[in-house]
């Protein structure tokens, strides 16, 4: 199950997705993506459970998840340090391919 999600950042408001897998909620924040392939892969996620967060339950919302934050915009840019993945919980994604969307958002 994928979910869209609303992030602030120091800077705005972004859009990302959380997905679902084996029970565990996980906010992505790198994609690897193939889009001739029509795939994608998540490559780093944070683990929903240990990040402040709400559900969203306005149908008129276009996220199902909002976090607050702010996380560093670098977080969900793929520019973030060492350093900071490791702050954040920054983990491997889980081995799942998906379907191609040229906004995962």
């Amino acid at each position: 199950m994928i979910y869209p999600a609303g992030i602030m950042t120091e800077r705005h408001l972004v859009g990302a997705n959380v997905i679902e897998y084996d029970g565990v909620k996980m906010l992505v924040v790198q994609w690897n993506a193939n889009p001739t392939l029509g795939l994608r892969k998540p490559a780093q996620v944070i683990l929903l459970s240990s990040i402040d967060h709400q559900w969203v339950d306005d149908p008129k919302s276009p996220y199902r998840v909002f976090v607050p934050g702010p996380l560093p915009i670098a977080l969900l840019d793929g520019m973030a340090s060492h350093e900071m993945r490791e702050e954040f919980g920054v983990v491997a994604g889980p081995d799942i391919t998906l379907e191609y969307s040229p906004n995962p958002h």
